[in-house]
């Protein structure tokens, strides 16, 4: 009972922080500091990618020494990226990260590297996807079953934060381009108005040209 009243509180703290957000840096980095700090996790990170793309959106991480950051642009190439795509449940990491054969790190073998010990995936569409790490508790206790549920629960919060900060996105970018194209055609009616009335000044001297020497041979007939 207890375990579940925990359960629901830090679902309700996370949803009253994430709900308010739009901006997916800014979800990223609180939920990584609550869920760190609900776990007791030495270190973590979260990585967000577009996968049309093949590379990194988003990467935020707490906890993580010098030597470990600089692994991290060895997960941005296109091959450690299809990694983390193929990757569909929680995974607990070894602590000793495996290679290839031909040498290479796979990409939870870079997870491991990075002294991570658990790796909660998840997607918000089939574009973007993503994944929560995170290392060792501090109380040394291993992930359990209740925790990776509570995790799961957390990527789903997460999942709609994000997926609506994407939506959010593409209205202010649509708005920004129809700002754009009025402001545009604003400008050319301008300068048609303008052409415009350069004619009829144009038009209004020629007339006047015309008009005057009329009106003199009148004057001279009469």
């Amino acid at each position: 009972m207890e375990k579940r009243i925990f359960h629901l509180k830090t679902l309700y703290d996370v949803s009253q922080v994430l709900g308010s957000l739009r901006d997916l840096q800014g979800i990223i980095q609180d939920l990584l500091m609550m869920v760190v700090g609900t776990f007791g996790a030495l270190r973590g990170i979260i990585l967000l990618a577009d996968m049309r793309k093949n590379q990194l959106e988003a990467v935020v991480h707490r906890g993580l020494d010098k030597s470990s950051q600089d692994l991290l642009p060895q997960i941005s190439t296109p091959e450690t990226l299809q990694g983390m795509k193929s990757s569909g449940t929680i995974q607990i990491l070894a602590a000793e990260p495996q290679l290839s054969k031909d040498g290479r790190r796979s990409f939870f073998s870079l997870l491991s590297s990075l002294q991570l010990r658990i790796w909660v995936p998840f997607a918000i569409n089939e574009h973007f996807k993503g994944g929560i790490g995170l290392g060792e508790k501090l109380s040394g206790e291993m992930y359990s079953a209740d925790d990776q549920e509570l995790l799961s629960t957390l990527t789903n919060q997460l999942t709609i934060a994000l997926d609506n900060a994407l939506a959010y996105k593409e209205i202010e970018q649509l708005n920004r381009g129809l700002e754009e194209k009025v402001r545009q055609r604003t400008e050319e009616l301008w300068q048609e108005q303008e052409k415009l009335k350069e004619a009829n000044q144009q038009l209004e001297l020629r007339n006047a040209s015309f008009v005057r020497p009329l009106a003199v041979i009148c004057q001279t007939r009469l």
